[in-house]
């Protein structure tokens, strides 16, 4: 008897596993279908708006510095992976609040570049190292994050990981949560509907002035050729 039952405790933990994980797989690869990922290597868009300057508030209760932005642009090989970030930004905050490069005067473009597990910046025709994210990671943490927060890149680094996915319910809807940890140890998690769309990716990272640091993104997709995108 001392011989069988741990056998038959082994065998009774591989089938309580087992289930868990092919759900798991099952699940991303039908959001890799819903959302065309699976044959997607790259992705470029480009817009308007404004963004923020990290930890660079005028005081504890005021917001981040805001910029405009007149030019964004977005490049990201999901392969490599590389990434190409060319922003303009205009001062927008009159009279300036806080750091972040204020006051702008005319405009300032941006480019930030990353190569697997290589990144640099460029200013005019000259590429020169890359300097520290605002809430101090490496640049290249940085931006391989920018990368894993986009919804076919979510899924794609969900896949290649360690994923586990639950069932929750959100207003009466049925929801799947997805986590991972990518090899920088920083975790993520997304939310899909029930078309297995990504809905919501977040990530939580630690800062040594405000701690954890938590940031959530919630996109809304559209379809081109069977690609959804944000």
């Amino acid at each position: 008897m001392r011989t069988i039952i741990p056998s038959v405790l082994v065998v009774a933990s591989l089938w309580s596993v087992s289930p868990r994980a092919q759900d798991v797989t099952a699940t991303l690869e039908a959001a890799a279908t819903a959302l065309g990922a699976g044959r997607l290597t790259s992705i470029e868009f480009s817009g308007t708006g404004s963004d923020y300057i990290f930890g660079q508030a005028y005081d504890g209760n005021s917001p981040w510095p805001r910029f405009g932005l007149p030019r964004f642009a977005m490049a990201i090989d999901y392969s490599v992976p590389a990434m190409r970030d060319d922003r303009t930004r205009v001062q927008v905050q009159n009279p300036p609040l806080g750091g972040g490069f204020q006051p702008l005067v005319g405009e300032l473009r941006q480019t930030w570049l990353l190569s697997g597990g290589h990144a640099w910046d460029m200013i005019g025709g000259s590429a020169v190292p890359a300097a520290l994210e605002r809430d101090l990671r490496t640049a290249a943490e940085g931006r391989l994050a920018q990368i894993w927060l986009t919804p076919h890149g979510f899924i794609k680094a969900a896949t290649a990981g360690n994923a586990t996915a639950r069932i929750v319910t959100v207003r009466g809807a049925r929801k799947t949560v997805i986590t991972f940890t990518a090899p920088n140890k920083t975790k993520f998690e997304g939310m899909l509907n029930e078309q297995n769309l990504v809905e919501q990716i977040s990530t939580r990272f630690d800062n040594p002035v405000q701690g954890g640091f938590y940031r959530p993104l919630r996109r809304r997709l559209t379809g081109t050729r069977g690609i959804r995108t944000p």
